[in-house]
């Protein structure tokens, strides 16, 4: 073989394998391509059902869409009308305002005219009541000292008819008294042998009445008249017990004769025995009942 039938067979032989690789190849590519347009394809049918989906949503929204829009011109349509209802309103807001600002300046003089004619007649009802219930304490305290008036007037009417009971009784108890006292006169002398006893009677010029402010035991007795009653030494005194409670326990007790006399109180001592021992209290006169 000739060197060109050798490169020539070279040749060949490169070209074969060449071409082998070249058919390799092409499977190759032909599988890849082969794959490649399965998954293709299968991406173009899931494609094709997302696009028929977005249609059917597309469809969906656009009825959606639809339906909004007809809602919405309703809706403006509502607006509108109640806007104009609103300005209709405004204008009779505006109206009433202006209506019921005028009333209420109406009403606010009216409210103080109304305001003052309270105030006067108020003032008016403070004074009439102020006069009233000076009326009424006035009467209260006039209804009370008439009620008092009546009470004391009653009270003295009792008091003066007791008193002239009382008065009574004393009178006759006294002119039992004056007769014991002219029986008295044979009695014993209490304090026999003293300087200066005696039996006469002297009661002084005037009339007086005292009382027995102490005793003691000798008999003396501290009587609560002096000279200024005109009262002097020697003089008799009518000792006697009233008893304006009781006047039946009232007695005559004797006569005593002054001893000692200062200007506002003397001492005595029992011209003869006394009818009781004296008690502070007794009474004391120059006569009883007119006596001499």
């Amino acid at each position: 073989m000739t060197a060109v039938g050798k490169i020539m067979a070279f040749l060949v032989l490169v070209l074969s394998i060449g071409v082998f690789g070249m058919s390799i190849f092409v499977h190759s590519l032909w599988s890849d391509l082969r794959g490649e347009f399965d998954k293709l394809k299968k991406n173009y049918d899931v494609l094709q059902a997302s696009r028929s989906a977005y249609e059917e949503e597309s469809k969906e929204r656009k009825v959606q869409s639809d339906r909004v829009k007809n809602e919405a011109k309703a809706k403006d349509d509502r607006i509108a009308k109640l806007t104009t209802d609103l300005n209709g309103a405004q204008t009779t807001i505006v109206t009433l305002n202006s209506s019921a600002a005028n009333q209420q300046a109406q009403f606010k003089q009216t409210l103080e005219q109304a305001k003052a004619e309270n105030d006067a007649r108020q003032k008016q009802f403070d004074e009439i009541r102020g006069t009233l219930e000076k009326e009424q304490t006035a009467n209260v305290s006039l209804a009370k000292e008439r009620d008092d008036m009546r009470q004391r007037e009653v009270a003295a009417q009792i008091e003066a008819k007791n008193l002239r009971d009382r008065f009574g009784q004393m009178e006759k108890q006294l002119r039992e008294m004056t007769k014991q006292m002219d029986n008295s006169k044979s009695t014993t002398i209490v304090g026999a042998g003293r300087p200066g006893a005696g039996r006469d009677r002297n009661p002084p010029m005037d009339n007086v009445e005292g009382e027995v402010k102490s005793t003691d035991a000798t008999g003396l007795l501290r009587l609560s008249i002096g000279s200024d009653q005109g009262l002097q030494r020697g003089h008799t005194l009518e000792l006697f017990r009233l008893n304006l409670q009781n006047p039946g326990q009232s007695k005559y007790l004797g006569s005593i004769r002054v001893l000692e006399v200062s200007n506002h109180e003397a001492v005595g001592e029992p011209v003869r025995a006394l009818a009781d021992r004296a008690k502070v209290g007794d009474r004391v006169a120059s006569r009883i009942l007119g006596d001499r």
